[in-house]
């Protein structure tokens, strides 16, 4: 134990006698007094009095240990011995800088920038726009003038917003690159209202910067992204949200470049990053995702960082921050090689789906994981192919709307015309989405799912079948509704390979009775009888009808083998009650009694078999005789076809013989038709394309630009209209319409309530007009009503419809979207709201083990994520 080492370790000692430096000497007490603290609360926490003289004992051993004190003194001595080397160094050095700062000081005048007296008006940036256009000998000298002008006025975001991108370039220039770098910095640092207009007006020249061939434009375009990110970091996250992906892209091909600069500036704003991070797991892991982004030539950090990542358990929502640090290292491993990595990664790409805060933060990244994702579900490995298709699933759970238009066409694409593997990875995709699809949704697919594995095309066939194989494995219990219709076309596909590989429809047959022989064989009698009747019925390909026949006889003694298995002694499969009900096992032993009239050798030896192991006997025979001569008369008559209608005849011959019934006197007449299943029809045209393969734009898609470019229009149409808007200078306009359109966008997105968009803009508006106030006096004049009108145009319904409860003076704790889930991955609570107030009183009711404790706990300690 901790408590039980009161000296310190061998090594320790060692290093102690051949003179430690201070550094040491500190890193030593800081470890003992770790113990110590740990001592004292173990002292503290022990209620047994003995034990608790022990630990007293062993504290106290601590704290008086030797070489803990000798440390403490040696330290104390060689700081105070410090502090006076100091203190004579700065005597002596005072007259010496004296003398240095009369010489510098005139080299410095020499060499700085002349100081400038800089005001906000169109004179002054005239003449900036003018230095940065100039050539010459004395452009150096006009264009330094120029940055310190800008840096000066840096707090005057409308104005020298524009002018960043005339910066970036001197980046580069051996005399103004330091200036530039500072007051591009500056800008950036001091925009106002703070977040606003950097998506789109900082990052995308930052970002061309970035991929310019010259190192030095490369390493300060990505310093300056630390203070950009800062600005956004709070205020605006949904726009900070869709620039990472773009940004950390950027960042991890600038971590291969050879100078050290850039990887040194490439891993600081990785950290800060890494520090804008709020889901706890990440939060924990922050450290390696971003030493594996900086080092991406080094595969043993993405694949030890995965590793950890695969086996944690993601307790609460994912952050926009923590999706970037988490994507490029998942993207990275669904590249490698390495069979455990693609695993992880698609298993941990399927929980940040699942987990992410808002679905809107994974949109910029499915452009490049869903490629990956695709190449995942023809892995050679069936782990990786499962994984791959559970995130198919969740993706459908999480973005219904672009499942359908993504995601779907492509998997029933390739379960059309892909080669045999492709097939299977389609038919595994496609099933774990149907378990996560909307009832309402599935049941418009079932009949394109049942046309599909009717087709005339052998491959088109071949993938339905294949995915008629993995449904009922996938989805368990919620494929009960739809084995009725399946299942017939799964024992007619059958073709009798001897390899289950090969012959998809009867792998698939054999799975679902296996799954459900027991649970519903009522569901199952309709496709075995229907199937040997059109099966015997068929003019066409005779050899197969047999295979059919044979093979839908072998799924019959399963089925009766699985009802058997709950039978008590003495009893057969008529007395079986304990399983299904009695006509469904009379249904059984009558098909199989018929069967065993076959005119195929091989067909009568297997239902001969069934009609043995259900405990058939001529006793059985006159027990149920009414119902078999019942059955076998209204098959006779031709009710499911001419095949049946002549095996039904010969049945009722034996029946007549053993003397169970008498010989009906009246003929038949012969019927020449075949027994058919009913044809699936299409319930929706919508499904019927995407079965077809056919790729659509999702409409969330286009209905979340539409509605962003319509918000665009009417923020410019209706400050157009205001004659006080028109006198402002073109800078000051542009950055109205920036921010006016970022803040109602921001307040949209997170749901804020109406008068709250118009507070926040009227205060961004306030933050604008600082730098110019004698320019804008009419315009503000009129703000408080023109926000308000604007915000109520822009949002319409919204302005009103859109609030947030419970937000008060007295709420002492609100939570939206809460996650709760026990370690294993038992999920408790999603998308729950959690509200406390103050004089209140709560309850918490549950089953046990429904987490309440669980809940308790994760409030006291603070651990509550939304």
């Amino acid at each position: 134990s901790r408590l039980g080492c009161s000296h310190f370790c061998p090594p320790h000692l060692a290093r102690f006698k051949v003179m430690p430096s201070i550094e040491e000497l500190k890193k030593l007490i800081k470890n003992h007094e770790v113990k110590i603290d740990d001592a004292e609360q173990e002292v503290a926490n022990e209620p047994n009095k003995k034990k608790k003289k022990d630990l007293e004992n062993a504290l106290k051993k601590l704290q008086n240990d030797e070489k803990y004190l000798k440390a403490k003194e040696e330290v104390k001595a060689a700081e105070a011995q410090a502090q006076k080397e100091a203190e004579r160094a700065a005597l002596n050095g005072k007259a010496a800088d004296k003398k240095a700062d009369a010489k510098g000081k005139k080299k410095e005048e020499t060499k700085a920038a002349p100081k400038v007296d800089a005001k906000v008006d169109e004179a002054t940036f005239k003449e900036i726009d003018e230095a940065f256009a100039a050539s010459g000998k004395d452009a150096a000298e006009k264009k330094a003038t120029a940055i310190s002008t800008l840096e000066m006025l840096a707090a005057a975001t409308p104005f020298v917003l524009p002018r960043l991108p005339q910066l970036i370039p001197l980046f580069d220039n051996s005399k103004l690159a330091a200036p530039a770098l500072k007051a591009a910095t500056a800008i950036v640092e001091q925009i106002a209202p703070q977040g606003h207009s950097v998506a789109d007006r900082v990052m995308p020249p930052l970002l061309a910067g970035i991929e310019d061939k010259k190192w030095k434009v490369k390493a300060g375009c990505i310093q300056v992204l630390l203070p950009a990110l800062k600005q956004m970091e709070g205020t605006t996250t949904l726009q900070l949200a869709n620039c990472l992906p773009a940004i950390v892209s950027k960042l991890a091909e600038a971590a291969l470049e050879v100078r050290a600069e850039i990887r040194t500036a490439t891993g600081a704003v990785l950290k800060e990053i890494g520090a804008f991070v709020g889901s706890p797991e990440i939060k924990a892991l922050s450290p390696d995702l971003v030493q594996a982004l900086a080092e991406p030539t080094n595969q043993k950090h993405t694949q030890a960082v995965l590793a950890k990542m695969g086996n944690a358990t993601f307790k609460s929502m994912i952050d926009e921050a923590s999706l970037a640090l988490l994507l490029p290292i998942v993207m990275r491993g669904l590249k490698d090689r390495e069979a455990m990595s693609k695993k992880w990664s698609a298993q941990i790409f399927g929980s940040a789906a699942l987990l992410v805060r808002d679905v809107d933060f994974l949109k910029p990244y499915l452009k490049t994981a869903l490629p990956l994702l695709q190449a995942a579900l023809n892995d050679s490995v069936p782990e990786v192919r499962r994984e791959a298709a559970k995130a198919y699933g969740i993706l459908e759970q999480v973005m219904p709307e672009y499942s359908r238009s993504h995601c779907q066409p492509f998997l029933f694409g390739k379960l059309r015309a892909g080669d045999a593997s492709e097939q299977i990875g389609a038919a595994l995709g496609l099933a774990e989405v149907f378990v996560r699809m909307d009832k309402a949704k599935l049941s418009q697919f079932i009949p394109e799912v049942q046309k599909g594995s009717v087709e005339e095309n052998l491959t088109v066939r071949r993938g339905f079948l294949e995915l008629m194989d993995t449904m009922p494995q996938a989805m368990k219990m919620d494929f009960v509704p739809y084995i009725e219709r399946l299942f017939p076309a799964m024992l007619m596909g059958i073709n009798g390979e001897k390899d289950l590989s090969d012959d998809p429809a009867m792998k698939a047959a054999q799975a679902l009775v296996g799954r459900f022989g027991d649970l519903c064989p009522d569901l199952l009698m309709a496709a075995f009888e229907g199937s040997y009747a059109k099966a015997l019925g068929s003019t066409k390909d005779w050899k197969k009808m047999q295979v059919v026949r044979e093979k839908s006889m072998q799924l019959l003694l399963k089925t009766a083998e699985k009802i058997l298995e709950h039978k008590k002694f003495g009893q057969d499969l008529l007395t079986c009650d304990e399983c299904s009900n009695k006509a469904t096992r009379l249904r059984v032993l009558i098909l199989a009694f018929v069967a065993r009239n076959d005119p195929d050798a091989a067909v009568k030896r297997v239902a001969s078999n069934v009609w043995k192991t259900s405990g058939g006997s001529p006793k059985m025979q006159k027990t149920i005789a009414q119902e078999l001569s019942q059955s076998i008369m209204k098959w006779r008559a031709g009710s499911m076809g001419a095949g049946l209608q002549k095996v039904a005849k010969d049945a009722l011959s034996e029946l007549v013989k053993a003397g169970d019934v008498e010989d009906p006197s009246e003929d038949v007449e012969a019927v020449s038709s075949e027994f058919c299943f009913d044809t699936a029809k299409s319930l929706n045209e919508e499904a019927a394309k995407i079965a077809a393969g056919e790729f659509s734009v999702s409409q969330a898609d286009e209905a979340d630009t539409k509605e962003d470019c319509q918000m665009v229009k009417k923020v410019e149409t209706f400050w157009g209209k205001h004659a006080s808007f028109g006198t402002l200078v073109g800078e000051l306009k542009s950055h109205f319409l920036s921010v006016s359109e970022s803040v109602i966008r921001e307040g949209h997105k997170k749901k804020l309530p109406g008068p709250r968009v118009v507070e926040e803009l009227q205060s961004a508006i306030q933050q604008i007009c600082r730098c110019c106030k004698d320019q804008v006096e009419d315009f503000l004049k009129a703000v408080p009503e023109n926000v308000e009108a604007l915000c109520r145009d822009v949002l319409g319904d919204d302005f009103d419809g859109q609030h947030q409860e419970g937000y008060d003076k007295d709420t002492l704790l609100r939570v939206e979207n809460m996650l709760l889930m026990y370690g294993a991955g038992k999920l408790l609570l999603k998308d729950t709201v959690l509200e406390m107030k103050a004089n209140r009183r709560y309850g918490v009711v549950g089953h046990n083990g429904a987490g309440k404790t669980t809940l308790m706990k994760e409030i006291v300690a603070g651990r509550i994520v939304g």
